[in-house]
């Protein structure tokens, strides 16, 4: 197939992050890719070494008036492409009009919960999650036949490289000893993104594995934090504002 991606996301995050992994799947499987993204962004530095059957397009995704719309449909067009796919609001809004004005079949990734009228015009939605799902065809009046719900990637090739002293180290930062079960975790701590259920399954491991520790990666932990350490589970907390570094604090643990 010969696909469009459109990520209107200029630095690093998840969004950003799933379009990255969605590109080098499909590059490994022998699809023909196009990425339409905004100036010097963060996934195209990503892909600049990239082999394979990849185009790189850089566009701000403007809206009005139509010249840019016109650009990208005539090259979605003029490539032969199949479907366009978008990621974040900016490019969720653009391929909407991609589709209504000019026929440009268009797939939308829904990672986030925003009350937002474009997203029924979409001829289908890709939900992070369940509760995402629900969430657009309540509020967003998405049917729910055109939802369908894709996890987002696991990228296990973080973990090659890391030397034993370098998680050594990390625990001796954090004062974990180096026997104890450390467990890393990143995202907002609020009931959708589930990690919440490792915390409250923190007791039951405590029971089994007593030295249990978990390293929760959020900017907004320190309430929680605290919370839950009145309750004896071991916290350890610092920032994701370096999104840099967290996949290698991550690949330590």
């Amino acid at each position: 197939m010969r696909i469009m991606e459109i990520c209107s996301g200029a630095g690093v995050n998840g969004a950003a992050n799933t379009c990255l992994q969605n590109i080098l799947a499909l590059l490994d499987r022998g699809h023909h890719v196009t990425l339409v993204c905004r100036p010097n962004a963060w996934i195209a530095e990503q892909l600049a070494d990239t082999t394979g059957p990849l185009e790189i397009v850089e566009s701000e995704l403007s809206r009005w008036p139509l010249h840019e719309l016109r650009r990208i449909a005539a090259l979605f067009f003029d490539r032969q492409h199949d479907v366009a796919h978008t990621h974040m609001s900016r490019a969720n809004f653009f391929g909407v009009l991609l589709r209504r004005i000019f026929g440009v079949p268009c797939i939308a990734t829904a990672n986030n919960r925003y009350i937002q009228g474009h997203w029924m015009l979409n001829d289908h939605v890709l939900a992070a999650s369940a509760a995402t799902g629900r969430f657009h065809h309540r509020f967003n009046l998405v049917p729910n036949r055109k939802i369908t719900v894709v996890h987002n990637f696991v990228e296990p090739t973080i973990y090659d490289g890391i030397q034993p002293d370098e998680s050594s180290a990390l625990r001796r930062e954090w004062n974990v000893a180096a026997d104890s079960l450390l467990i890393g975790c990143l995202g907002d701590m609020i009931p959708r993104k589930g990690l919440l259920h490792l915390i409250g399954a923190l007791p039951l491991i405590k029971q089994q594995i007593p030295n249990v520790c978990v390293a929760a990666l959020d900017e907004k932990i320190r309430n929680t934090w605290l919370k839950f350490k009145r309750k004896s589970i071991v916290m350890i907390c610092t920032t994701k504002s370096d999104w840099s570094v967290t996949g290698l604090i991550l690949a330590k643990c």
